[in-house]
């Protein structure tokens, strides 16, 4: 982190190498069923537990609407600039279920007069769930 970075989700420095604060979101069934049906997602392994298992899940997972939402959420509270992302793009590594804890963190990659690119990673426990790069206009 840079010397003066805030914690958890609160805006921070932009400058090349700067570290934001991790942010702690604990996984839930509910959470998954409500992403999904917001994102009317209805594929059986984010609200079945016998499919989800059946399919080699330990439980229901999260979709990837849902991760991106919680990503671009953290990644505009640490930028201060919720509605000024230009670009995104994510990828998705393994799935997240309930009882697990997203813990995503964060840096600054560049920062070139207004655009700072931004990179996030998810993980639960030792697996990385998602990784996300961020283009936003300070």
């Amino acid at each position: 982190m840079c010397p003066d970075q805030d914690a958890h989700g609160r805006p921070g420095k932009l400058h090349p190498g700067c570290e934001f604060g991790r942010v702690h979101v604990p996984v839930t069934a509910t959470q998954i069923i409500a992403g999904t049906l917001a994102t009317r997602d209805f594929y059986p392994v984010h609200h079945d537990r016998a499919f989800a298992r059946a399919h080699g899940n330990a439980d229901i997972v999260m979709n990837i609407l849902t991760t991106n939402g919680l990503l671009a959420r953290v990644v505009g509270e640490w930028t201060g600039r919720g509605a000024g992302c230009v670009g995104w793009s994510r990828t998705l590594r393994a799935p997240a279920s309930p009882g697990e804890v997203l813990r995503i963190s964060g840096r600054v990659e560049t920062a070139v007069e207004k655009e700072v690119v931004v990179s996030a990673r998810a993980e639960t426990g030792a697996v990385v769930h998602a990784e996300a790069v961020a283009t936003v206009v300070r």
